[in-house]
């Protein structure tokens, strides 16, 4: 009856909302639902999934009854200076998202390892197209040089990638800008409930609202306000595109905003795409997002020292693209054992 165990002065009875009384188990195990049973749960074998632009599936098989895992968004990718080189403004980190997530049924789950954000040099164009995972675009006007990708986001959906289908997301990180006449104008990270923002240009005839917005759980980070090319919104799992030598958003749950830019004055940076555990099958749910608000440097992912972490994943792009997400699921086979037995702690 979910109640507190019930004691008197001269016994005591268990009802199993926790471990707590039971000493040592063998072939056996507590249930969420409150009992213990000899049907028994295992973590098998990782199983890792890459960046191959493309969406992949998991089928688990019918003993498995749920599976841990964990994911990194991906980073967003450096623009391009005016004459030809890489800038070295840092792309925005993407962001971290775990869980446990229960398998009822015989469903079938599509995976997105996003694609790191990265540029083309290019003259009155975007910076190449969208990342997988919905990372936005960079742009330019009417000379070379060009803001960076934004990165695409990684995750978990059920029976086909759509936004209604989330089980769970990390959020990628926002491209790198490449002109501003004033500071902080760094690039949004990716994950959390709530992309960061991108950093607003500091310059005194930049425009007061012209960074990107980070992606929420309701709705795309907003555009950046322009006096030149009009950058976009984030939506539904899709970041913006940057205006004039601005950075593209992060793709998320709901993707950042792309970057704004002021004529004379530069460009500010972009948002980051926002993360999601939401899904009623998830529990112990974790999503985050890095804080760096350096414009070049390093820019690292949460969760680094994950054992299942691999160096580069996530990373905003210094002079370089992003580094591209990972997903890592960790399934739980349900075993029938024929019999077993627990014992209690000591009671006096």
């Amino acid at each position: 009856e979910n109640a507190i165990a019930y004691s008197t002065s001269n016994q005591f009875v268990d009802v199993f909302q926790d471990s707590s009384g039971i000493g040592s188990v063998s072939n056996t195990g507590r249930n969420l639902d409150e009992y213990v049973s000899s049907f028994v749960s295992s973590a098998d074998s990782a199983v890792t999934f890459n960046n191959t632009g493309n969406d992949q599936t998991y089928s688990p098989s019918s003993n498995i009854n749920k599976f841990d895992t964990y994911i990194w968004g991906a980073g967003g990718g450096a623009g391009w200076k005016r004459n030809d080189s890489r800038h070295d403004k840092t792309g925005g980190a993407g962001g971290f998202a775990s869980g446990t997530i229960a398998i009822s049924g015989s469903p079938t789950y599509k995976i997105v390892v996003g694609s790191g954000g990265d540029a083309n040099n290019a003259t009155n164009d975007y910076s190449g197209g969208q990342a997988y995972g919905g990372g936005g675009r960079g742009y330019v006007t009417s000379h070379d040089g060009v803001g960076g990708g934004g990165g695409g986001y990684s995750g978990i959906f059920l029976t086909s990638v759509a936004h209604g289908n989330s089980v769970i997301i990390a959020g990628g990180g926002a491209g790198g800008n490449s002109e501003g006449g004033g500071d902080d104008d760094y690039s949004g990270n990716g994950g959390g409930n709530v992309g960061q923002d991108g950093g607003l240009n500091t310059s005194s005839n930049h425009l007061s609202s012209g960074n990107g917005g980070g992606g929420t759980q309701s709705a795309g980070g907003t555009a950046g306000a322009s006096n030149t090319v009009t950058p976009t919104a984030g939506s539904a799992l899709n970041g913006g595109d940057g205006a004039h030598m601005a950075g593209g958003a992060g793709g998320g749950y709901y993707g950042g905003g792309g970057g704004g830019h002021s004529s004379s004055a530069g460009s500010s940076g972009a948002g980051g795409g926002s993360g999601y555990i939401g899904h009623s099958s998830v529990s112990d749910g974790v999503n985050t997002g890095s804080t760096h608000e350096n414009l070049t440097g390093n820019k690292l992912p949460p969760e680094t020292g994950n054992s299942y972490y691999t160096s580069g994943r996530g990373v905003g792009g210094n002079a370089a693209a992003g580094g591209t997400g990972k997903v890592v699921i960790i399934p739980y086979s349900l075993a029938n054992n024929a019999a077993g037995n627990f014992i209690s702690g000591a009671i006096t």
